[in-house]
């Protein structure tokens, strides 16, 4: 053992000389590229060949087992030699961790991964001549070194958006539009003509919708606007031209209704099944002398029969009548042309059957009547006499 590692032989009978090659051990650690070992259980330890061993700076003393020795050797005395050994360690060290490789799959979405193969750390095999002096190490030798490279993790990675959103608009229900009547001087009583045409108002909701992977996930309103319906205008010419039906009938865009009750000894007009709501219309023109709403007379007066009604007064020596309206659009001295509308068709005074909270239009009916005047006084006629569906 000696003969091999001369670098570490000592005198033993010098301590000068013992003392010196301790520090020559020392320098000659350094001057190889041996390396101290960084932990104790990384190489194992052998068992010291010395008890009560003590580290003091980077010299060590070691004491005999079983006996006893100063720190500081006398003159001339035998120095004792110390026990030096080796082993051959195997040892791996130096890990590098692995890197990972994405690969993107535009078929799949950008939260979904999948793990093509699993990485693996490098890592450096070590064969290191470690050298111990009375039980510990003095110095290593790196024999034989391997690297293994580290394998990459190759991850699948989605790119498709997992997370959308798109902006819906839903328009909701239809407004109706209303209808406005107008009159025209110039146009021939009779005639009818859409001077506005109607449009329908809507509502539009504006939706932020999101999707999950294509499903629906939440809908948030993000605007709600009304769009308000056109009124449509019609005119109604009034260029006069005989008489007129109370009513706008087919040829003036409105219906040709039938008679539910007609004239008689009993009954001194006409009754027309009209709409409830429908326009009634001026058989002539003239000046408004009656208009009265319903409930202005009592039921111990005949009047109140009549419900809401307007009286005509023409320039021939005629009136015309007409009861039971829903409402009415003039008053009295009001000047009218033949086919105005004065008012709309209802079921107010008396009427057979009465009108109930289930059936509010029950008994909806236009009462017309026409006096003519005779020796002073006004007396009914049969209105059939003067409208134009029996006068054609």
């Amino acid at each position: 053992m000696k003969n091999r590692y001369n670098s570490f032989k000592t005198h033993k009978n010098a301590g000068n000389s013992r003392r010196k090659l301790l520090c020559l051990s020392v320098a000659a650690t350094a001057a190889l590229t041996f390396t101290a070992c960084s932990s104790p259980s990384e190489l194992p330890d052998l068992p010291p060949l010395y008890e009560d061993t003590t580290v003091s700076g980077s010299v060590q003393t070691q004491k005999p087992a079983g006996g006893t020795s100063d720190s500081t050797e006398k003159p001339g005395e035998d120095a004792v030699s110390p026990d030096t050994s080796e082993q051959t360690v195997t040892v791996t060290e130096k890990e590098t961790p692995f890197g990972i490789t994405y690969i993107y799959d535009e078929n799949l979405y950008d939260d979904e991964r999948i793990i093509l193969r699993e990485g693996k750390n490098g890592y450096t095999v070590s064969t290191y001549r470690i050298i111990y002096e009375n039980g510990k190490e003095i110095a290593r030798e790196l024999l034989s070194q391997t690297v293994t490279a580290p394998e990459a993790q190759e991850i699948i990675v989605g790119t498709k958006p997992s997370v959308t959103e798109k902006t819906e608009t839903v328009r909701g229900e239809k407004i109706p539009f209303g209808t406005r009547y107008e009159y025209d001087a110039t146009l021939e009583a009779g005639k009818t003509a859409i001077r506005v045409q109607g449009v329908d108002g809507y509502t539009e909701s504006v939706f932020r919708i999101t999707y999950y992977r294509g499903e629906e996930v939440s809908r948030e309103l993000v605007s709600e606007n009304t769009e308000a319906p056109v009124e449509q205008v019609v005119v109604i010419g009034t260029k006069e031209k005989g008489f007129y039906m109370p009513f706008l009938d087919a040829s003036r865009g409105g219906h040709n209704y039938s008679v539910t009750q007609d004239f008689s000894s009993s009954h001194r007009g006409i009754d027309f099944g009209v709409w409830y709501g429908d326009p009634i219309c001026a058989i002539k023109g003239g000046t408004v002398i009656t208009a009265y709403d319903e409930g202005y007379f009592s039921k111990d007066n005949i009047l109140w029969t009549y419900g809401t009604y307007v009286v005509i007064e023409h320039e021939d020596g005629m009136r015309s009548y007409y009861a039971h309206l829903k409402s009415r659009t003039v008053s009295v001295g009001d000047k009218v042309s033949g086919g105005q509308i004065i008012g709309y068709s209802g079921n107010t005074g008396r009427t057979n059957p009465e009108p109930t909270a289930s059936k509010p239009y029950a008994g909806t009916h236009l009462h017309f009547e026409i006096r003519v005047k005779k020796n002073g006084v006004y007396v009914t006629t049969d209105p059939k006499a003067y409208l134009p569906y029996w006068t054609k």
